[in-house]
């Protein structure tokens, strides 16, 4: 086999000549911290059920009323909501704190969140301001 570092390229010193990725050490996940997946999807929906319930139950509520107020349920559709909290939670995860590694990880972790957040409510609140009358 010819000395990887005569050409160039960087030793992992497992013979394979593939450097480490960088901010992920031996053993450790990338993307993942070491953290499981069962706890950060568990975190991810405590934060997030308490979020969305401040949000629409406390800031957002009297703007709904007033605004779309006769097109809102007088309860809601609690398998819709989980369906939307499901698939939320794997987008959140997936493309948020399981894809930012490294040592900065909470600061990414927390832009790339609040990014996704943005791009998924103001999807509803703009396609609603677009198409509803009122």
């Amino acid at each position: 086999m010819p000395d990887t570092a005569a050409v160039g390229v960087p030793s992992s010193g497992s013979g394979q000549g593939i450097p480490p990725r960088p901010g992920v050490a031996r053993g450790q996940r990338a993307g993942g911290g070491g953290v499981s997946r069962v706890r950060t999807y568990g975190a991810s929906a405590i934060v997030l059920v308490a979020l969305d319930a401040l949000w629409l139950g406390v800031l957002a509520a009297p703007l709904y009323e007033r605004t779309i107020g006769p097109l809102l349920r007088p309860r809601p559709n609690l398998l819709a909501a989980a369906l939307f909290y499901a698939v939320y939670l794997v987008g959140v995860n997936e493309l948020v704190v399981h894809a930012a590694p490294g040592a900065s990880r909470s600061g990414r972790v927390a832009a790339r969140g609040a990014l996704l957040g943005l791009v998924a409510y103001s999807t509803f609140d703009l396609t609603a301001l677009a198409a509803l009358s009122g």
